[in-house]
């Protein structure tokens, strides 16, 4: 764990890094669909709604992740 240490400097880089590329994401999950040919797996509704449950499964821990050095020490 002494080694991860080093790296606490260049944690706001990471952070920010981070939370750009979740913003990323949702918003290209988010604005309109593009035009997509019927038949492709992006015409299909069920595929950008899994899309979405798979980007609030991995955005809400990560959040919590990312939070945690302001949480942590109610855990000691």
């Amino acid at each position: 764990m002494a080694i991860l240490t080093k790296l606490e400097p260049v944690r706001p880089l990471f952070v920010l890094l981070a939370l750009g590329l979740i913003v990323l994401a949702g918003r290209k999950l988010y604005r309109a669909a593009e035009a997509c040919e019927p038949g492709m797996p992006c015409a299909d509704p069920r595929v950008r709604r899994r899309q979405r449950l798979v980007f609030w499964w991995v955005s809400i821990p990560l959040v919590g992740l990312l939070a945690f050095p302001w949480y942590a020490r109610w855990f000691y």
